[in-house]
């Protein structure tokens, strides 16, 4: 009835097999807006850069989701990212980086638009330099620091795990 791969549970395999999908539809949806935006001239505006920037970061985003389900979808045939362990690392840090940048995305937008609201009503320029900072930008300090630190906190518990197991063995 369901598609089983060998050592692969039913379970997970059901959800990234729905996550592939998913991600796909996204992807190609996300592709025809990104089209719109660049083909239409007429819609050219400070907000619509804003949404632009959203869209590269959602198919970014997509395309991660889609690399780390098809290993799992495809089983053992197809070449896997899982092998390697900088390639894996790569591929989650880049699909963490993307998800973070669409939210600040989402954020800026907010911001733009309560900008255009309450201030900045007849000004036609918007600071793209503070966007394009929050938007990309915040988020790999957050993604290079949080992984130290943890990495940083295990290595001190664990160093004080071994001076207690050696002072009372």
């Amino acid at each position: 009835m369901g598609i089983q791969c060998s050592g692969v549970p039913k379970a997970p395999l059901t959800v990234s097999l729905i996550l592939l999908v998913c991600s796909l539809i996204s992807l190609f949806f996300l592709a025809v807006t990104i089209f719109i935006f660049f083909y239409f001239k007429s819609l050219q505006c400070s907000r619509l850069r804003v949404h632009r920037n959203l869209v590269v970061a959602l198919i970014i985003h997509s395309l991660m989701l889609v690399i780390i389900s098809l290993p799992i979808v495809g089983g053992p045939d197809i070449p896997s990212y899982r092998n390697l362990s900088w390639l894996c690392k790569t591929v989650v840090s880049i699909k963490m980086y993307a998800a973070l940048c669409s939210i600040n995305w989402m954020f800026v937008e907010g911001m733009l638009l309560h900008s255009r609201i309450t201030t900045n009503i007849f000004q036609k320029d918007a600071p793209f330099k503070l966007y394009y900072l929050i938007g990309w930008g915040t988020v790999c300090p957050i993604i290079i620091r949080i992984p130290v630190l943890i990495s940083k906190l295990l290595q001190k518990n664990h160093v004080v795990k071994v001076s207690l197991i050696k002072k009372y063995s």
